[in-house]
């Protein structure tokens, strides 16, 4: 039963109304009883109408609460004849937008090309039909990638996602070249600062400390020399890592007393009339030697005429000192001289621990932070 109603039907004995009307050759599809003088039914369109029929005839109310089925789907459709066009052609806009490609981005991984560079990559996707409003089945992403890394000697990696109407070209330039080893050029390794040495590592060259030993700037860590005999050596360049314990500090001073400004309760008022820049003083004031001016403008000449009046208020204050807040001032010192140290870190170090020390001279507090880190601390000579 594609077409269906849903009744109520009210009165006096319901059970004879269905009796009557299977007799009359109504099917129902569901019957409720919903109250001692009521019950829901559900019917066919057309055994709708015999249902109010016998409903009037045995004197029972007979009530449509409820219609479905594909003959009140048409109607409705036919009542909103613009509804299913519309539905047509926003499936169509979609289908036809979906099938584009509208944005094009280039997205370096790393370091971006030069401007130059990227401009041409740029162009060169352009002229070979990769632009906005292209059709997403002119793009082959593997095909596309292979031709980028053969045109582009610069890249190590071209990657295209086409997501949506969204296609991104990715791409990770070349690394350079690192530096080639020359055993010939015979170089020694020293401490670049002072530091306590955690480990050696020597790949070329002798060791000459040890972990544990403290050095100084300068000394030599590892010789540019190697054995090739019980007695004999011969100069290399020396390579290896020196991890050692190093410390970077900064200090940050204020005083323990400030001058605050406070007011004394006197103040005076100067007035002037003003027009422009022509100035006539109605009242005088001489100012204080320490003072907080506020000034105020009153019109009086209206829209036409720009006619106000100055109003100079002169309040009188004392500059006296006064203790700060100590626990703030440690603080606030601490914070700033920590971020001064650790901004003198190098990029490979490793903060391990970090501290500060107070002291207190003349009525100035001073706050010392000191950076505790790990790093390579060999360099050439």
């Amino acid at each position: 039963m594609t077409d269906r109603v849903t009744m109520t039907v009210s009165g006096r004995f319901p059970e004879r109304f269905v009796e009557r009307a299977l007799a009359r050759g109504v099917r129902f599809q569901a019957v409720e009883r919903t109250g001692p003088r009521s019950m829901r039914v559900t019917v066919a369109a057309a055994g709708a109408r015999a249902v109010e029929a016998l409903a009037a005839e045995l004197g029972l109310e007979a009530r449509v609460i409820h219609r479905a089925g594909w003959p009140v789907w048409l109607k409705r459709m036919k009542a909103r004849s613009t509804l299913a066009a519309g539905l047509l052609l926003g499936a169509a806009l979609v289908a036809a937008f979906a099938g584009r490609v509208w944005r094009v981005d280039l997205t370096p991984l790393d370091g971006a090309l030069p401007p130059a560079e990227e401009a041409r990559l740029a162009g060169w996707l352009e002229s070979e039909g990769v632009r906005p409003l292209m059709r997403r089945g002119d793009v082959d992403p593997a095909l596309l990638s292979a031709r980028i890394l053969a045109e582009f000697d610069a890249l190590a990696y071209a990657g295209v996602r086409l997501k949506g109407v969204h296609l991104t070209v990715e791409y990770r330039t070349e690394d350079a070249a690192p530096p080639l080893y020359k055993a010939e050029e015979a170089d020694c390794l020293v401490a670049a600062r002072d530091a306590i040495v955690l480990s050696v590592e020597p790949l070329a060259g002798k060791a000459c400390v040890r972990p544990g030993d403290a050095v100084r700037a300068g000394r030599l860590l590892i010789s540019g020399e190697e054995k090739t005999g019980p007695e004999t050596t011969r100069p290399v360049r020396a390579l290896g890592h020196v991890t050692g314990r190093v410390w970077f500090e900064a200090s940050r001073e204020a005083a323990l007393v400030e001058t605050a400004r406070e007011p004394t309760g006197r103040q005076i008022t100067a007035s002037a009339l003003k027009l422009f820049s022509w100035r006539l003083p109605l009242t005088a004031a001489e100012d204080f030697d320490c003072q907080d001016e506020e000034t105020d403008f009153l019109p009086v000449g209206g829209l036409y005429l720009p006619v106000v009046i100055e109003r100079r208020t002169l309040r009188e204050t004392a500059e006296r000192p006064r203790p700060v807040d100590r626990a703030a001032l440690e603080a606030r010192l601490g914070e700033e001289a920590l971020r001064e140290a650790r901004a003198l870190l190098p990029e490979d170090a490793r903060e391990r621990l970090a501290w500060t020390d107070i002291s207190e001279s003349e009525g100035a507090l001073s706050v010392r932070a000191i950076v505790e880190a790990e790093m390579d601390i060999a360099t050439p000579n």
